[in-house]
This record gives C-alpha cells, sequence and structure tokens, in this order.
C-alpha cells in the first residue's frame, strides 16, 4: 500500500459516510498496484454497515470513477472482486456532485485542507513509522493528528514527528517547553506567575485531554 493512495481515500469527497470508509478501508489494504480483494464481509465489518450496504457503496464508488471491479473465478467457485483504485479520478470527483452537496461536512481545519505533502516535509515517514509497526493510521486518527500539529508551526511539527519515530512511539506529543514558548511569542500578556499565564496552562490542559 502506497501512503499517497491511503491520503487520497481521505481526502477525497464522496457524499456518504459508510461510502467513505469502504474507499479508505480498499486504500489501506492496496498493493502497490493499488489493488486488492477484500470479501464484502470484511467491508462491511470496517464500515459497520450490512454486506448489501456494503454492495450498494461499492456500485457509487464505481459510477464515480474511483475503482473499477473485476469478478473472480477459480475452479468455478467465484471469489471477492478484485478492486483497482483510481486516484487520478480525485481532482474531478471532489467537486461533489450537486445531489451530495447537503450531506458532505465542510471543514475549516487549515491543515486537513491542505495538501497533504504541505503538512510538514516529515509527514510521510509517521505514514510509514506506523504502518511498519502495524499500526496504519484511520481517517480520525489524522484527522486528530493533523488538529493537534496545527497548534505548532513547521520546524516544531518536523520535530515532534521526529521524537516519536526515534523513540518508536504510536502517537504524537508536544516537546516539553515548544508550547509554552509558542504561547509566549503570540501572546504579549503572558507573563510567569500571572493570572494570564495560569489561564493558558488550564487551556493547554484542556486542548491536551480533549
Amino acid at each position: 500500500m502506497s501512503s499517497e493512495c491511503l491520503f487520497w481515500a481521505v481526502k477525497t469527497k464522496v457524499g456518504h459516510a459508510h461510502r467513505k470508509l469502504i474507499l479508505i478501508a480498499l486504500a489501506d489494504i492496496a498493493n502497490e498496484h493499488r489493488q486488492c480483494w477484500p470479501s464484502h464481509d470484511y467491508l462491511a465489518q470496517i464500515a459497520e454497515c450490512s454486506r448489501s450496504s456494503v454492495i450498494r457503496q461499492l456500485k457509487e464508488l464505481e459510477n464515480a470513477g474511483l475503482l473499477t471491479m473485476v469478478q473472480r473465478t477459480e475452479k468455478n467457485l467465484k471469489q471477492s472482486n478484485i478492486y483497482t483504485l483510481h486516484p487520478d479520478v480525485s481532482e474531478r470527483h471532489n467537486d461533489v456532485s450537486g445531489r451530495h452537496r447537503g450531506s458532505v461536512t465542510v471543514t475549516h481545519n487549515t491543515l486537513i485542507d491542505t495538501p497533504i505533502k504541505h503538512i510538514c516535509s516529515n509527514w510521510l515517514d509517521w505514514v510509514s513509522h506506523r504502518k511498519q509497526m502495524k499500526k496504519p493510521l484511520t481517517k480520525l486518527a489524522m484527522e486528530r493528528q493533523i488538529k493537534f500539529l496545527e497548534g505548532f508551526d513547521e520546524e516544531v511539527r518536523v520535530k515532534i514527528i521526529e521524537q516519536s519515530i526515534f523513540k518508536g512511539w504510536s502517537g504524537l506529543f508536544e516537546i516539553k517547553g515548544e508550547r509554552n514558548e509558542i504561547n509566549q511569542r503570540s501572546n504579549s500578556n503572558y507573563r510567569p506567575g500571572t493570572a494570564a499565564a495560569a489561564a493558558a496552562k488550564l487551556r493547554e490542559r484542556i486542548i491536551s485531554n480533549s
């Protein structure tokens, strides 16, 4: 599986929650040729929906040009389909059709709406690290970690990822002192020992626990 394929699936708007999860599940297990052949039961388990819903959503994805399905047989026995993903149509498909616009959630998170390569220079290294740990990033985990990184500048984001990779962690954690330094730079009212400092610490605690 290429991380680019997974990111494509995460960012592509498809207009339906189950459809989105199915596309991400396919991208997560696709090989270097962007192909995979999971069963309908497997996809139903991942998307937490029925087999009939999986079949219906796969057809919608195929109609949208995001994948093609080829039926397999072995000794005249029907096998799971081969799915080939088509990330090259993402730009066209992300202009969501009118019938789906009402169900698409618009996000204003700066980094989530930013091209993956611009989040920080070693983001793809982090994705690869999680994959090697056999703990590939889910869509929700990606969004939460990207939102976390949004609180830091580019240089600090790189350091945070380097820290987690070096220590073999599966999560991202701020580097001691970095958050306070950012607060001091951005808030001219910040003074150690004052009410402003106490409020800043409380806000930091709330953010870290959310």
